[in-house]
């Protein structure tokens, strides 16, 4: 899956913002940049329970045992969570996925504090579940 922007983009591009609100329309962007998932993914197998808008998130590997990932939501701010998600995740093997500390990058860009408890909750959702299917590759 190509993205418009790279991990390394991302978290630069968070430093240029110097108010919550720059950054809420970054992610926003980001959000309408994703690519667009397969209409056969939108089932009640990829949706993720725990969120409070519809979210769907699909992971297989390839031969190479680099993740593709797939996501979409039916908010644009959550949609713009799930980019930089799978863009933090992009290209990676799946135990360098396992590996790969989220939370650390996500705290990098100052995402969740400010965010409410609901979103934080969805996110951290969004991220178990990636996570949990990740171990169903090993």
């Amino acid at each position: 899956m190509k993205f418009l922007f790279t991990r390394d983009e991302v978290l630069s591009n968070f430093k240029l913002f110097s108010s919550w609100e720059e950054k809420y329309l970054y992610i926003i962007e980001l959000g309408e940049s994703l690519p667009k998932m397969p209409s056969c993914l939108y089932s009640t197998k990829n949706l993720i329970i725990g969120c409070q808008s519809n979210v769907w998130v699909y992971l297989k590997k390839d031969v190479k045992n680099i993740i593709k990932l797939y996501g979409d939501s039916d908010t644009l701010i959550t949609k713009g969570f799930i980019a930089i998600i799978l863009i933090f995740y992009n290209g990676l093997t799946v135990k360098e996925c396992i590996a790969f500390d989220v939370y650390f990058y996500l705290k990098k860009i100052s995402l969740m504090n400010n965010l409410t408890y609901s979103r934080v909750e969805g996110l951290n959702s969004i991220i178990n579940y990636i996570f949990n299917k990740l171990k169903l590759f090993i």
